[in-house]
């Protein structure tokens, strides 16, 4: 026997394998632009016609805010004076409008304390 001859040509591909299993869910997208707007709805019907009445004017609407704002005045001043931003003018007696003071902070004194009288050494000493 001889030698082994050169090797022959290719063959040809074979079939296809069978598919694999299903791979994981990828990453979810950047979120897209935002649609173009709607278009309007129908109009609806109109709604009850309105109890028949004096309309009133400007006027009347206006001073009832004014009212109100003079009202409104009135309870931040008292409760400016009940917190102490502002004191009466000493001498103008107890009423008349509160003058702007500087601003005062709370008094840092303690509280006397009930039912306990100051300590004493009798005489002699201890």
């Amino acid at each position: 026997m001889g030698l082994p001859g050169p090797p022959g040509p290719d063959g040809r591909a074979g079939a296809p394998g069978a598919a694999g299993p299903r791979g994981d869910k990828g990453d979810r997208g950047p979120q897209g632009h935002p649609g173009s707007r709607g278009q309007d709805g129908a109009q609806g019907e109109p709604g009850p016609k309105g109890e028949p009445g004096d309309k009133g004017t400007w006027g009347e609407g206006l001073h009832q805010l004014r009212e109100a704002l003079k009202i409104l005045a009135e309870r931040v001043l008292i409760l400016e004076t009940m917190i102490g931003l502002y004191e009466p003018e000493p001498g103008s007696g107890s009423g008349g409008p509160a003058v702007p003071g500087p601003p005062r902070g709370r008094r840092s004194r303690s509280p006397p304390t009930r039912g306990a009288a100051p300590s004493q050494d009798p005489p002699g000493g201890p």
